[in-house]
This record gives structure tokens, C-alpha cells and sequence, in this order.
């Protein structure tokens, strides 16, 4: 009850305040100071009229074309007719050995694995064996890696042809 008494005391001496105030011809002064806006609003005429473009009724197509998977080397085949899915590991060993081998049956199957091998690693490994084949049939082949793009094969070739050329030239 006291509490009810001490706001209603407060609201009359508030009340009574702002009836003096004006009384006396003042204006209460504001419950909140005023403020400048914080941002100001333009309106900007356009300098050119707006052109319409029509849309096309129907958007064309978009056609992509989805790249064939490449084909498997064909080389493998030459030396063993079942071997038709042969991972790049498979393949790394059989140039390998062909390359161990070092005979001239062996250089067509070479020459045709670095014509179809797209892995680096397997193009340089028919090459490397191709040249340690040391037979002169390679040297076609050899001849054309020395102008391929990676300097690895440029430099086995170079390599190779020069070996064979060494070989050949002792050759009576």
C-alpha cells in the first residue's frame, strides 16, 4: 500500500510540474532530445530511358558433349592375347622385362606401347626400353621422341641414339 501511495505522490508532482511549466507560457522541455536523421533519401531522375529487351520465348539447349573413356593400349595384346585389362603397374612390369629381353622382336611391341601410352611414366619406360634394346629398328622411334614435349623422353632418346650409333659404328 505504500508503495501505491509513493507513485501516485510521484505522478501528481509530474503533472503538476508540467502544468506550471506551461502556465507560465514555457514548454515543457522534450521527454527525447531531437535528433538529425542519420542518412538522407535522394531521388535521382534517370539520364537516359530504360530499354526493353525481349527474352527469347525458349532458352536453347545446352548440349555437352561427355568425353568417350580412352581406349586401353592394344600393345599387350601382341604379347599375350588375354590380356586385355592390364592396370599401369601390369604394364610398367611387361615393358620392363621387354626391356630386359633386349631382342628385336621386341621393338615393335616398344614402339607401339610408347605410341599408346598416355601416363608419363609408362610412356618413358617403353621408351628407356626401346633404347636398351639397342636394336637398329628402334631408331625411328628414338629419332621422333627426341622432339617430345617431356624432357625425360627427349633425353632417353638422345640417350638411345647414341648408344645405337656407338653400337653401329664399331660394327664391321
Amino acid at each position: 500500500m505504500l508503495i501505491t501511495v509513493i507513485i501516485v505522490v510521484a505522478v501528481l508532482a509530474a503533472a503538476a510540474f508540467f502544468w506550471l511549466m506551461t502556465r507560465k507560457g514555457q514548454a515543457p522541455p522534450p521527454l527525447v532530445a531531437a535528433r538529425e536523421p542519420s542518412f538522407r533519401v535522394e531521388y535521382l531522375e534517370p539520364e537516359a530511358p530504360a530499354v526493353a529487351v525481349k527474352a527469347s520465348p525458349e532458352p536453347a539447349p545446352v548440349v555437352a558433349e561427355i568425353p568417350s573413356p580412352p581406349s586401353p593400349p592394344q600393345w599387350p595384346l601382341r604379347i599375350d592375347p588375354k590380356s586385355t585389362a592390364l592396370d599401369d603397374e601390369a604394364r610398367l612390369r611387361m615393358l620392363t622385362d621387354l626391356g630386359v629381353v633386349r631382342t628385336a622382336w621386341c621393338v615393335p611391341i616398344l614402339a607401339q606401347a610408347y605410341a599408346e601410352e598416355t601416363a608419363p611414366a609408362l610412356r618413358l619406360a617403353a621408351l628407356r626400353a626401346l633404347a636398351d634394346c639397342r636394336q637398329p629398328a628402334a631408331a625411328e622411334t628414338l629419332e621422333a621422341a627426341q622432339q617430345a614435349a617431356d624432357p625425360g623422353e627427349r633425353a632417353v632418346a638422345v640417350r638411345g641414339l647414341a648408344e645405337l650409333n656407338a653400337g653401329t659404328a664399331g660394327a664391321p
